[in-house]
């Protein structure tokens, strides 16, 4: 949504578009996980995953879920 508030304030320079990008920021920005490298999204999973390993003794998912669907 912030990119879709962004590009319609940035076409029809409507304040009202420029404060739902801002909303829609500070959202994004509240909800950020912190990490080495700065912020990220989506990492705080309490598993592992193809590409985020937590640590978690859990077998990952997508690999569970292939050997479903092959067989």
């Amino acid at each position: 949504m912030l990119s879709v508030y962004s590009k319609l304030f940035l076409e029809y320079k409507e304040t009202e578009y420029l404060k739902k990008a801002d909303k829609m920021f500070n959202l994004l920005l509240q909800r950020a996980t912190k990490t080495q490298i700065g912020k990220s999204w989506g990492l705080n999973f309490p598993y592992s995953s193809k590409f985020v390993n937590s640590g978690s003794a859990v077998k990952l998912l997508i690999f569970k879920i292939q050997q479903i669907l092959q067989t």
